[in-house]
């Protein structure tokens, strides 16, 4: 059981670093830092351009030289703006050591690992004493391809990086040209590396850590609460199934001794036979009144019937209400009013329904 915990914790921090790592790829990847490039004369100085973006670009080339791990400290220098740049060395290609191969057409897949299992060979150093890079593969038939690698001594490119990262450079990438080319070649990448990589890949581990473990408490409290609310609305549903199952058993049993039905039926029988039908009332009314008039509100309360809406005779109808037999006492029980906009006259009409419009009569 320890075993499967550890191999479960080894591979779920491997996972949170994959995660970070891709989420501080693509923020790197749109939001760009600014670019400084530090290009080597023959002479071993180093010319310093700024692209448009930085504030120096105005400014310039300035010729700088690093010495022992450190710019020198020449008048007027601008190595001191390399801070939270993004900034590419471009070394001459003296200082490399250059070895072109051929491989299967197959290997461009995986040329990192088959370049670095190749340095103890191609060159005099280890892979952990190099730093190294190649060129594009090209095609050269019969399924293989043709590449220059490039490599030199770690311990000679160390001071470079030294210096540019002192200065609060945010990411340093070191370059090398490919020797003989009459042509502008495309740069050979030797080495790239994120001064502030390590602590920002921290930073958002810590988040995504921070992430997870609220997730998981709030699916825990979802869970609990859930459990919760609903072992309370079971015991609700529980109540009400056993107070409905009362309300039958009572309706079965309740017989009244004079005509053995329920009393609640008896009630709802007299209710059905008192209060008059909304249906039955609203046909009898729509019998009356002419085809100019139009309701907009109904309302029965109990024997009493009101009715709102537009006319353009609102007095007539009073009167074609009493004549009716299924209403009586029909009178206005609010002013009768006409807006400019309106086709007729807004009328609000009181009147009481007989019996005769009651169920079962």
């Amino acid at each position: 059981m320890t075993t499967i915990t550890h191999r479960l914790g080894v591979a779920f921090a491997r996972w949170i670093d994959i995660v970070a790592t891709a989420i501080l790829t693509t923020v790197e990847r749109w939001i760009a830092p600014r670019k400084a490039t530090l290009t080597e004369d023959a002479d071993g100085a180093l010319t310093l351009e700024f692209d448009d973006r930085s504030a120096s670009s105005h400014e310039p080339p300035r010729r700088v030289r690093i010495v022992e791990g450190a710019f020198a400290d020449e008048p007027g220098t601008q190595a001191r703006q390399l801070q939270g740049l993004r900034v590419e060395l471009i070394l001459q290609p003296n200082k490399f050591l250059f070895r072109p191969i051929e491989l299967p057409g197959r290997a461009a897949e995986f040329l990192d690992g088959v370049v670095r299992a190749q340095i103890d060979r191609l060159t005099p150093w280890t892979v952990r004493d190099a730093v190294f890079g190649w060129t594009k593969p090209d095609a050269i038939g019969n399924d293989r391809i043709a590449l220059l690698v490039a490599a030199t001594a770690r311990t000679l490119v160390a001071p470079y990086i030294q210096a540019i990262a002192s200065q609060g450079a945010k990411a340093i990438s070191l370059f090398t040209l490919p020797p003989g080319s009459g042509a502008p070649a495309p740069p050979i990448k030797i080495l790239e590396q994120s001064a502030s990589g390590t602590l920002e890949i921290a930073f958002i581990r810590r988040m995504l850590l921070g992430l997870i473990v609220s997730v998981g408490v709030m699916a825990a409290i979802s869970t609990v609460a859930a459990i919760v609310v609903g072992g309370y609305f079971d015991g609700q549903r529980d109540e009400l199934s056993q107070r409905v199952a009362d309300l039958r058993s009572a309706l079965r049993t309740g017989r009244d001794s004079t005509n053995g039905a329920p009393a609640a039926q008896r009630a709802l029988e007299r209710r059905k036979r008192e209060v008059p039908s909304s249906v039955i009332v609203l046909e009898a009314l729509s019998n009356i009144l002419p085809d100019d008039t139009y309701v907009t509100e109904f309302r029965i309360d109990g024997n009493k019937l009101q009715i709102t809406g537009v006319s353009s005779n609102a007095a007539s109808l009073i009167r074609l209400i009493e004549q009716s037999p299924h209403f009586t006492r029909a009178t206005f029980f609010a002013p009768t009013t006409r807006s400019p906009g309106d086709r007729g006259e807004q009328f609000h009409i009181e009147a009481g329904i007989q019996p005769t419009l009651a169920p079962g009569t």
